[in-house]
């Protein structure tokens, strides 16, 4: 994890696009409010459904708070400048640096934010609840008008996957990124150009912030203008790389590989849905930082491969194609066996899809929760354990990633925001502390019970197993440590989700 610095305002100055080296045309993105798309009319359904098989992509506005973005990223990066919360920290293509905040949405369910940002940045957590909250319902707006332009009014009604179900009963992954330029960029590309594995992604534009030396409660004024980055760029049907630009205050809903590829194909004479690819260019972020946020809606579980690499036809044939549950188990093993190459072949085309973190981590690096993860964030008395031993698990709860983060007839683990890196001593500490016992130590064979009194009478209480012998705690405490130094598999499992995260 990485804590920036302390003593650091941000400043919102002028509204304005700030260009980097290389400039694209700039294309205009069709805008519908959050109303309209909750109840369409059929010139709103026409436009959208252009919309969706032109570009992919479009903007959404009209809502309620209309600085709504706007004010969860600038209380975001304020309170992340002021080193009042932990944040994960990845290494890009051109060496910027990644800091991020995860958050989960499952069953329509949000998963609260971290705590740190609840107990340190109210005003963050305030706001950040209010964009996740209307990204939801753009999200569920969206996927009620995709089963219309694709399937029709019933959509729904038989057992085949529909959109509204999908993101009803799926997951979703939200993150909150705030960049910090190279010094020396050595690339000309932050995130090299991709597409989603999700069904679509509904995002903030990036903002730039400027950071200047200042009192650490110092805070970002949620008013304050926005100044947009101007580093995105997305490839349209033709060929053509154009940089989308939105209406101020206005959200982007982004097309994935998942819309086509794990949902049915609507017939014919419906929409074609397109999934563009993007690219974040590199650049100095004027100065100061990019923060954004986006939340990728991801395929039902149980949804059916229906694409392998742009083709349906090698799937017609086939008496059962494999399941997106199934895909991601299968892409853990070809990990785990040193075979992540055959990834691209999995379902995915591989002149689409790059591993963008696959390679991120360093050699003074650990994979843990989907990050890397300094060798130097490890305890003062962790100095002897080697990269091989070390385990990713949660210091408040003990429990080990990904093993005991995965839930009963899943094959995906779900989010530790607290999970880091410990070597096995200072596990074993943790498990110690978390149970409320002394260090165990050898004890005394059981002392039998009393036979119980005739039925007359209740039975008196038994009394209480010991405690475990030394020498068994030990053994339960290395073996679950040991579960977690398996890094093939764990380096499989981050990989993927980074893969299905190659956000903007």
């Amino acid at each position: 994890m990485a804590r920036l610095m302390l003593g650091l305002l941000v400043v919102a100055v002028a509204t304005s696009w700030l260009s980097p080296a290389v400039a694209y045309s700039p294309l205009q993105l069709p805008a519908f409010t959050l109303s309209s798309l909750k109840a369409p009319n059929a010139a709103t359904l026409q436009s959208v459904g252009d919309a969706v098989s032109s570009l992919g992509m479009f903007a959404v506005t009209g809502f309620d708070a209309p600085n709504v973005a706007h004010d969860a990223l600038s209380t975001f990066v304020s309170c992340a400048l002021r080193g009042d919360i932990d944040l994960r920290q990845v290494t890009m293509d051109d060496g910027a640096k990644r800091n991020t905040i995860a958050a989960a949405t499952n069953a329509s369910v949000p998963q609260p934010l971290p705590a740190d940002a609840v107990q340190h940045c109210p005003d963050f957590a305030v706001a950040a609840n209010q964009l996740r909250a209307v990204v939801a319902a753009t999200g569920s707006a969206y996927a009620a008008l995709l089963d219309k332009l694709l399937y029709g009014d019933a959509a729904c009604a038989t057992p085949a996957q529909c959109f509204t179900d999908a993101v009803r009963y799926a997951e979703s992954l939200e993150h909150f990124h705030l960049f910090e330029p190279a010094a020396a960029p050595t690339a000309e590309h932050t995130l090299a150009m991709h597409s989603d594995i999700g069904l679509f992604l509904v995002m903030s534009p990036a903002e730039l912030f400027e950071r200047v030396a200042a009192a650490a409660a110092a805070s970002a004024s949620p008013s304050s203008p926005r100044r947009y980055s101007h580093d995105l760029v997305v490839q349209l049907p033709d060929g053509r790389v154009v940089e989308p630009v939105l209406p101020d205050g206005a959200l982007l809903v982004m097309n994935g590989e998942g819309l086509t590829r794990w949902m049915r194909p609507p017939s014919s004479d419906r929409p074609q849905p397109y999934s563009p690819m993007h690219e974040v260019l590199s650049s100095d972020m004027g100065g100061g930082v990019r923060a954004w946020f986006g939340r990728m809606f991801m395929p039902p579980h149980a949804a059916r491969l229906q694409v392998l690499d742009g083709s349906r036809d090698a799937l017609a044939s086939s008496s059962r194609r494999m399941t997106f549950a199934e895909y991601r188990q299968h892409t853990y093993e070809l990990f785990h066996e040193e075979r992540g190459h055959e990834v691209s072949t999995v379902g995915c085309s591989p002149t689409r899809r790059v591993l963008v973190d696959e390679s991120s981590c360093g050699a003074d690096q650990v994979y843990c929760w989907m990050s890397c993860m300094n060798m130097t964030k490890l305890q003062p008395g962790d100095a002897s354990c080697n990269k091989s031993e070390v385990v990713c698990a949660d210091p408040y709860t003990s429990l080990v990633w990904p093993q005991n983060f995965i839930p009963a007839n899943s094959t995906s683990p779900t989010h530790c925001k607290n999970c880091t890196i410990m070597c096995p001593n200072t596990y074993a500490s943790t498990l110690i502390a978390i149970s409320g016992a002394a260090v165990p130590q050898p004890s005394p064979a059981p002392v039998a019970s009393p036979p119980p009194p005739k039925p007359v009478s209740p039975p008196p209480p038994k009394s209480a197993p010991p405690p475990p012998s030394g020498s068994s705690a030990a053994s339960n405490v290395l073996g679950a440590a040991s579960v977690c130094l398996r890094m093939g598999l764990q380096f499989a499992i981050a990989s993927l989700l980074l893969r299905a995260m190659t956000w903007v």
